[in-house]
């Protein structure tokens, strides 16, 4: 079974929220490859919220920052679902990202555009980072608006 990274996010009101996702099993041999991974993926998640990124954590946590953001708009309820895809068994599973920037829904929807801009590059460290709840290979489908 594979590991599990967590990015808790600080929303207007000092309430936590977190994403968590599946990941390879970290080993001495891939630590480095998957820290830039993470690193990678944490920085996309960055790009599409509006909240603080507290802490990161696979199995030690890291304080990233113990700020509060300045948009009231930020809140842990207003969320992204990601929609994923094991691409072996092809089955769809979901992960959470709070306080969600809705300016980068794309008009007259609810939903991140995943071929340009900040939802293609949170795609891209997707597709390279998550493994599905079967710890296969994932690819991002979907990533909507959600409360």
């Amino acid at each position: 079974m594979g590991s599990t990274y967590r990015i808790s996010i600080r929303d207007n009101t000092k309430e936590l929220g977190k994403t968590e996702v599946n990941t390879v099993p970290l080993t001495a041999a891939n630590l480095a490859a998957q820290t830039t991974l993470a690193d990678a993926f944490r920085d996309a998640v960055n790009d599409v919220i509006l909240g603080v990124e507290a802490s990161t954590a696979f199995n030690i946590a890291t304080i990233l920052s113990n700020s509060v953001p300045a948009d009231v708009l930020a809140q842990r309820g207003v969320k992204w679902t990601l929609q994923g895809e094991d691409t072996t068994t092809h089955e769809l599973f979901q992960n959470y990202i709070p306080t969600a920037e809705l300016a980068l829904l794309v008009s007259g929807s609810e939903e991140l555009d995943l071929t340009a801009g900040d939802g293609l590059a949170l795609k891209v460290a997707y597709d390279a980072f998550v493994r599905s709840p079967g710890d296969h290979a994932a690819s991002l489908v979907r990533v909507f608006y959600s409360d």
